[in-house]
């Protein structure tokens, strides 16, 4: 009469079966060998999701509604991280008041990279030859924003899942008051209806 083990399985391999009386009438498991297998809604437990226009069979997840601002934090990311595998330094221009050949060029080009490229050899002293100079080109303002901008990318992620900062072990500009508030109201409005819903009454219970 209860459930012995609890399988997850991947939501992309799910088909929900429409009915007309009982909205969605069972599932159809699609294997990764290509067989089909039909399910019950007595042994599946349908996680809540929010609701979608264009799907109200599977609806939406949180991760779908934050696309846009996940590939923006992964840019934010990338871009952070070759900043520091730049030497962490801005970039510049390298003047050479003569042509160079293919080989001088590519010798100049290994060079510099062997000695200057990466956080190791940053404030490295460089040395030129053929009378070349060196003219550094700073960054703007708004490119040294990148910290800003992951900061608000993880607030749009973190609301997305209903959590406050409370929840993720950040508390700058909490007290105890406001943080125990933030707990009870994440618990009220998504813990204990999901656990209801779902859990207890949909399926274990």
């Amino acid at each position: 009469s209860r459930p012995v083990e609890l399988w997850p399985v991947m939501p992309h391999r799910m088909e929900p079966v429409p009915d007309a009386q009982k909205f969605i009438s069972g599932w159809l498991y699609h294997g990764p060998n290509g067989e089909i297998i039909p399910l019950g809604n007595d042994v599946v437990i349908r996680m809540v999701r929010t609701p979608c226009p264009w799907d109200p069979y599977r609806g939406m997840g949180a991760v779908q509604t934050i696309m846009t601002d996940l590939y923006g934090a992964s840019a934010a990311s990338e871009w952070h991280r070759k900043f520091f595998a730049n030497s962490a330094r801005p970039d510049g221009i390298v003047e050479v008041p003569n042509s160079l050949s293919d080989p001088e060029f590519d010798e100049m080009n290994l060079r510099w990279k062997e000695a200057h490229q990466g956080v190791n050899n940053a404030h490295r002293v460089a040395f030129l030859e053929h009378g070349a100079t060196w003219k550094p080109a700073g960054y703007s303002p708004h490119d040294m924003q990148f910290v800003e901008l992951r900061r608000a990318d993880a607030e749009n992620i973190r609301e997305a899942f209903r959590m406050s900062e409370t929840v993720l072990g950040r508390g700058e500009t909490l007290n105890r008051a406001t943080a125990e508030a933030q707990m009870f109201q994440f618990a009220a409005t998504h813990i204990v209806p999901r656990l209801e819903s779902v859990w207890k009454k949909g399926f274990l219970n």
